[in-house]
């Protein structure tokens, strides 16, 4: 069932790994996925053509093709990509990694075309298998550092992106399967993880006896496969629905939301300038777009404005995005998170969701411009029932 605007891509999707991500936005017309070894670039007709569509949900495809040349493919399975923009230079970086551990990172144009190539290859231990492998890209001062995990080979490697050199190499305790930077105000580099049922907190500048400095263990003590770093926060979501957040200078327990999904939490946004809205997505066709926090939810709620969103896509997601304010002002779009999700058999599903809350009575369809049955909502009553049932 399709109730929020999708396009069916001209390709077979055959990834079956569900906790790597494979779909980045960079416009409201331009997205990337990925395929076996393969990364395609997708445009779309431009987003006010289709915000004028009342009765239709089909998103127009303009062009679909293979952005690298053989020389600078992946030889093996993506199993994840990742779109990085450095804010001092603008300068926009692709970046995939596949089974093997092999990374390769590409400058974009101001078109979005690579135009340059970096790789990294850090071999995995002697009789690993292959498996999945995740990316994160941050600014430390001077410097990008990339930061990649492997499952199996149960490792972490740490990059200078400018020297193309390794910097550190951190055997984990347990397999990794999420991997995000955190650059604290007091200059400490660390690197998040989500190991089976625990978040893992690592500071790669000290020695390696030390670097460990904090395991998380789920309250659920169930398999963590989604994790989110926020200004405040560090959150982590997974196999009983529930996505726990903590404060990311102490680690101490901030808050939960409980039961957001119906299954399996495989993946989360929590968009960079909107921290209190959070996309989930579980392992299976389900979207919830809402507020993490009860106490803001319970606020919302007696001012009546609070409407959770729950959409359905026409199977499993297999990764999604969300960036924010890239239309202009004169298109009226400048509060709008923009969402984009690639779902198993291959639609993609893409949307601005309105992040402001208007004066009128009628609340019924304010996040969405697009057409007037675009999903189904679940308010905070039906929320706590199902909590409680």
């Amino acid at each position: 069932m399709n109730n929020f605007p999708y396009l069916s891509l001209p390709i077979k999707i055959t990834s079956s790994n569900y906790i790597g991500n494979h779909v980045a936005i960079r416009s409201n017309t331009q997205i990337f996925i990925s395929n076996l070894n393969q990364i395609f670039c997708v445009i779309i007709e431009p987003i006010e053509t289709f915000l004028e569509i009342s009765n239709k949900n089909e998103l127009k495809l303009k062009n679909f093709e293979e952005i690298d040349k053989n020389e600078f493919k992946h030889s093996i399975e993506i199993q994840e990509i990742f779109l990085y923009q450095e804010q001092k230079t603008q300068k926009e970086y692709l970046a995939s990694i596949d089974k093997s551990n092999r990374l390769i990172i590409r400058l974009l144009n101001s078109e979005g075309e690579p135009i340059e190539y970096k790789i990294f290859h850090n071999k995995l231990p002697i009789g690993t298998s292959f498996g999945w492998g995740g990316i994160d890209m941050k600014l430390f001062e001077e410097n990008i550092l990339i930061a990649t995990a492997n499952m199996f080979g149960k490792v972490i490697d740490i990059y200078d992106f400018e020297t193309s050199k390794l910097i550190r190499r951190i055997q984990t305790g347990q397999f990794p399967m999420q991997i995000k930077l955190m650059f604290l105000e007091n200059k400490k580099k660390q690197v998040i993880t989500t190991e089976l049922n625990q978040i893992v907190v690592y500071d790669f500048e000290l020695p390696e006896q030390q670097e460990c400095v904090k395991r998380i263990i789920s309250p659920s003590n169930e398999l963590l496969y989604s994790l989110e770093v926020g200004e405040h926060f560090i959150a982590a979501g997974g196999a009983n629905r529930s996505i726990y957040f903590y404060n990311n200078q102490n680690y101490t327990f901030l808050e939960s939301w409980l039961n957001a999904t119906k299954h399996e939490i495989s993946h989360f946004k929590i968009p960079k300038n909107h921290q209190d809205i959070c996309f989930v997505g579980g392992n299976d066709q389900e979207l919830i777009i809402g507020l993490w926090s009860k106490k803001k939810r319970n606020e919302m709620m007696r001012m009546n404005e609070y409407k959770e969103l729950n959409l359905l896509s026409d199977s499993n997601w297999i990764g999604f995005d969300v960036k924010e304010n890239n239309i202009n002002d004169e298109n009226n779009l400048n509060n709008f998170i923009f969402f984009v999700g690639l779902s198993q058999i291959g639609s993609l599903y893409f949307f601005p969701y309105n992040i402001q809350f208007d004066n009128s009575s009628d609340k019924s369809n304010q996040h969405f411009p697009l057409q007037n049955n675009l999903g189904t909502k679940r308010s905070l009553n039906e929320n706590q029932n199902q909590n409680q049932n």
